[in-house]
C-alpha cells in the first residue's frame, strides 16, 4: 500500500516473503520517465522468526542502524583523515599510493557519506516525532558532518600538494617498467645460449641451474607485482603488458 503524505513523503506498506528481497523506488520525471530515488534499490531481509519489538520502528534494530551507521561515518573520517596527511619524503611512491587512494576513497563514497547522513537525521526525526529522544544522535551527526566537510576541503588541498610529486613518480616508473621488459629480454636471451641441460652439462649442474632460474624468476616475478601495483594506481597497467609475455615465454 502506497499511501502519498502530501509534504514531499510517502510511507509504503508491503508484504514479502522470507529471506532477503531488492526493493526499486522509482518517481515520474517530468519528462514521463522512471527515476530511482537517491539510494534505490534498497535490500532489506526479512525473517518469519523476529521478535515483535524487531518490527516496529522505534524497535532496537532501528537504533542499533543508527548507532552503526554513525560509527561507521566516524571511522571513514578517522581512517581518512589520518591516511591522507601521511608525511611524504622524495621517492616514496608506496605511502604516495596510500594517500592517492585515500583521496579516491573521498570521492568515491562522496555521495553515500552524505546518503548516510541524510538517512540518519530523517530516521532520527522520524523517531523523535515519536517520543524517542534524539539530541544525541543529532549531536553526533552534526558533529561527523563538520568533520567530513573539513576533510572534504583538506583532501581537495592534498591533491593539489602531491600532484607535481605523482606527476613525477609516475614519469619515473614508466622508464622502471620499460627497463625491467629489458632485463628481463636479455635475462631469456642469456638462458637461451647457456647450457645447462643436462646432456650437456650432466645432470647435477643442470638440476641446480635449474633451481638458480626458479628462484631468479620467483625475484621477477615479486619485482613484477609490486610494478603493477604501481602502474595500476598510476592507471597504465597495459605498460607491464610485454613483461607480462615475457614472463609466460
Amino acid at each position: 500500500e502506497l499511501i502519498d503524505l502530501d509534504n514531499g513523503q510517502y510511507s509504503l506498506t508491503y508484504i514479502a516473503d522470507e529471506g532477503e528481497v531488492i526493493i526499486h523506488i522509482k518517481l515520474m520525471d517530468e519528462t514521463g520517465k522512471p527515476r530511482p530515488i537517491r539510494g534505490s534499490p534498497f535490500k532489506p531481509s526479512f525473517s518469519n522468526c523476529a521478535r515483535n519489538r524487531a518490527n516496529e520502528f522505534t524497535g532496537p534494530l532501528v537504533s542499533s542502524w543508527i548507532q552503526s551507521t554513525l560509527k561507521s561515518l566516524d571511522e571513514f573520517y578517522q581512517t581518512t583523515n589520518v591516511g591522507h596527511q601521511t608525511k611524504l619524503k622524495d621517492g616514496d611512491v608506496m605511502n604516495l599510493i596510500k594517500v592517492m587512494n585515500h583521496i579516491k576513497d573521498m570521492y568515491d563514497q562522496e555521495d553515500l557519506l552524505v546518503l548516510q547522513q541524510d538517512e540518519v537525521f530523517e530516521t532520527v526525526t522520524h523517531l523523535e516525532k515519536d517520543g524517542v529522544p534524539g539530541d544525541k544522535a543529532h549531536k553526533s551527526l552534526k558533529k561527523i558532518g563538520t568533520n567530513l566537510r573539513q576533510l572534504k576541503e583538506d583532501i581537495l588541498a592534498k591533491e593539489k600538494e602531491i600532484q607535481p610529486m605523482q606527476q613525477k613518480e609516475s614519469e619515473l616508473y614508466r622508464k622502471v617498467i620499460s627497463d625491467f621488459e629489458n632485463e628481463l629480454k636479455n635475462y631469456q636471451s642469456g638462458l637461451r645460449k647457456e647450457a645447462y641441460y643436462f646432456y650437456k652439462s650432466g645432470l647435477e649442474l643442470a638440476t641446480k641451474r635449474l633451481n638458480d632460474v626458479t628462484a631468479d624468476l620467483d625475484k621477477f616475478q615479486a619485482r613484477m607485482d609490486e610494478l603493477k601495483h604501481i602502474a595500476t594506481n598510476f592507471l597504465y597497467p597495459e605498460e607491464l603488458n610485454n613483461s607480462y609475455k615475457c614472463m609466460a615465454a
